[in-house]
């Protein structure tokens, strides 16, 4: 699950701010432009640019370019910029929550995914205003599954295979399904 972050101190600075200052806002976002969750945002910040006839222009900074996916939060709380994209799972030490839709096959395809969504997204909203931060929205991201070059046909099949991780949770599973050290953590 993708979410979009803002300072909840930003939501009040904005609506003080003077009608005809412009403000600009930048928003790194660790996905590659052709990622659907980054034509998302750029929806977003164009809806922003219009709704506020142009008082509120928001710079995207797509596949990392400007600060890198584990840091984007971060970055957020401290001010370094004004919103931000993250990927949920990432924030899975900090709490539970955050990696429900981490698990594997637990909500294996969009519609499962939007109800998970619905069904947590209160109590992720909450965690976030305990850190200052404000969930602006999140987008339904279906739990992970297996993708391989080659036909899988047991658990055999996966022995000494690379996987990539990016939580706790897939590493444990790549490592009690025999695959080799994880590639990496997203």
């Amino acid at each position: 699950m993708s979410v979009r972050l803002l300072p909840a101190v930003a939501v009040a600075l904005l609506a003080s701010a003077s009608v005809s200052a412009q403000v600009k806002w930048d928003f790194p976002t660790p996905y590659a432009d052709r990622e659907v969750l980054t034509k998302n945002t750029v929806q977003f910040a164009e809806d922003v640019r219009r709704a506020t006839n142009g008082q509120l222009i928001i710079t995207m900074h797509t596949a990392n370019s400007l600060i890198k996916n584990p840091e984007i939060k971060r970055a957020v709380q401290t001010g370094q910029v004004q919103i931000g994209e993250i990927f949920k799972p990432n924030m899975g030490p900090e709490d539970p929550v955050f990696e429900l839709d981490a698990i594997p096959f637990f909500a294996p395809g969009y519609k499962e995914a939007r109800v998970l969504l619905d069904v947590s997204r209160e109590a992720i909203s909450q965690r976030m205003l305990k850190q200052g931060l404000r969930v602006l929205y999140m987008c339904p991201w279906p739990s992970q599954a297996f993708y391989s070059k080659k036909p899988i046909n047991s658990l055999a099949d996966l022995k000494g295979t690379k996987m990539r991780t990016y939580n706790a949770q897939t590493a444990r599973l790549a490592q009690l399904r025999g695959c080799s050290p994880p590639l990496a953590r997203a």
